[in-house]
């Protein structure tokens, strides 16, 4: 039981499915997107020969049971022979004709709809009077009518639906107002009516869906088709007219080789690059997680001393903060390459923004046992200046923790001159340097100057992109002096607001 459920389900769910995907009707079957008469054009091609057929069978069918009449029913056969040969079978063979007119293509539903209508009236009306025999019997002739009606004449639903509707409560009010069928049997027969109606209603409906389904995707695919053709024909202009400039120019077909042979070279070093970018970012997440996960395991050790537990507590702080520090510049890259990164400009004193770095950075340099130095060009009240004092701040503690990161002995300096209409900010360190033919690429996204695995310092490789990102918001400019083995000063400079402009 719950299985046939789920399949009605499914089945409930499919149709709602393809009603809304061909903008369908529920009732109708209409559709709704102005294609409609253009259905019905296509519907009457597919559907006339075999309506023709089927209309040409019926009155064969009509006409070959008179046969049964006068075995049966002598006694009112001729009533029988004059309702079939003089009404029915004529009307009906009139309908087959004006198949063949333009009349028919306009109004082919109705007609045929009318012809069925008379044909099953017809058995309703024999079923009167006829005696015994016939009103038990006679109105399985109407059943016969609608599976015609249904399945054969090619209706639509909603004519079919019609026209079956009228023929069974046409024998139901013949019941009614000529009675003498035992109760028990015209239940019976009613029932039987009705039921074949709503199973030919059933049927109908789904071959009338399936036939606009079949057209809608037989629409879908011309449709495809033609885009198709168009799309080639307008591919072979566009080949014709590149085969001719490259046949009257050969220079710019070897410079397009060129430049097709450069752009799978930087293709494979972008491949390249992100694999690295990934291996090395993979790391650098992977680290401070194992420190989180690994000491937070121990911390659930009852017995673990105070000692060892601030300790680990420690470290998963500085795990976690390490690991917040480069998902935020991973947000803070994606926001830069889509354009997000708003500019909020205030007016602050270097100097103190300069001696606050100092403090954040001395104790890591001190544990580096580096020394480390600053500049501070003017005094407090000449060193006010007005910009974005976050992204400073920011482009600033990059460059330092970049210095901090590459040097290994010796001392970090960074400080700034102030200049006409701008502010010049500067980083040297004592460390590794930069080969000349890297220099290049120290600025850009997702590189780094190392991006071997056997790099021995971390780093995601994003903080002197952010920073170019955030002196270009600015309207600056950064730039870097670099000698392998000796050390590198990094630049930035920005301009000096008056606090008037946007």
């Amino acid at each position: 039981m719950l299985g046939k459920i789920h399949s009605y389900t499914s089945l409930i769910r499919y149709l709602g499915v393809g009603l809304r995907e061909m903008n369908m009707n529920g009732f109708t079957l209409a559709f709704k997107d102005g294609s409609e008469k253009k259905f019905k054009g296509d519907y009457l091609l597919g559907s006339l020969v075999f309506n023709r057929i089927s209309i040409l069978g019926s009155i064969l069918y009509i006409a070959a049971f008179a046969f049964l009449d006068f075995i049966t029913l002598p006694e009112v056969s001729d009533k029988l022979f004059f309702i079939r040969f003089v009404i029915v079978c004529p009307i009906v063979f009139i309908v087959f004709l004006t198949s063949f007119t333009k009349f028919y293509h306009e109004y082919w539903q109705f007609l045929t709809s009318l012809a069925t209508l008379v044909a099953g009236i017809s058995i309703v009306v024999m079923t009167v009077i006829s005696p015994e025999l016939g009103r038990y019997y006679y109105y399985v002739g109407t059943i016969l009518v609608l599976i015609y009606c249904y399945m054969l004449l090619r209706l639509r639903f909603i004519w079919a639906s019609l026209t079956g509707f009228i023929i069974v409560a046409s024998y139901i009010i013949s019941l009614v107002l000529f009675p003498g069928v035992d109760p028990k049997v015209a239940t019976i027969n009613i029932f039987f009516q009705v039921s074949a109606n709503f199973i030919g209603m059933f049927g109908s409906y789904f071959l009338e869906y399936f036939y606009r389904k079949d057209y809608f995707h037989r629409i879908l695919l011309r449709n495809a088709e033609e885009e198709i053709i168009h799309a080639n024909v307008e591919l072979e202009e566009k080949v014709r007219e590149k085969t001719k400039e490259l046949q009257a120019d050969l220079y710019l077909k070897k410079k397009a080789e060129k430049e097709l042979i450069k752009a799978r070279i930087l293709a494979e070093q972008s491949d390249y690059l992100k694999t690295a970018f990934l291996q090395n970012m993979s790391h650098e997440i992977r680290t401070p997680l194992n420190a989180i996960c690994g000491f937070s395991g121990i911390l659930s050790e009852p017995d673990l001393d105070d000692e060892f537990k601030y300790s680990y507590i420690s470290i998963i702080q500085q795990s976690s903060n390490q690991l917040l520090s480069i998902v935020t510049d991973v947000l803070t890259i994606s926001s830069l390459e889509a354009n997000h990164v708003q500019i909020s400009r205030e007016k602050f004193c270097v100097n103190k923004m300069i001696k606050d770095m100092y403090l954040v950075h001395i104790k890591q340099a001190e544990d580096r046992k580096l020394e480390l130095k600053l500049v501070l060009s003017v005094s407090d009240a000449q060193s006010e200046i007005y910009t974005d004092k976050l992204k400073v701040t920011q482009v600033l503690s990059n460059l330092i923790t970049n210095a901090l990161m590459f040097t290994k002995e010796g001392y970090i300096e960074f400080g700034y001159h102030i200049k006409s209409n701008e502010v010049e900010f500067f980083v040297k360190d004592t460390g590794v340097g930069i080969a000349d033919n890297m220099l290049d690429n120290v600025f850009k996204r997702f590189r780094q100057v190392d991006a071997s695995s056997e790099r021995l310092v971390g780093g995601n490789g994003l903080g002197l992109s952010i920073s170019k990102g955030f002196v270009e918001l600015l309207n600056g400019d950064i730039w870097v002096h670099s000698e392998l083995g000796k050390g590198s000063m990094f630049f930035f400079s920005i301009p000096n607001y008056d606090g008037n402009e946007d």
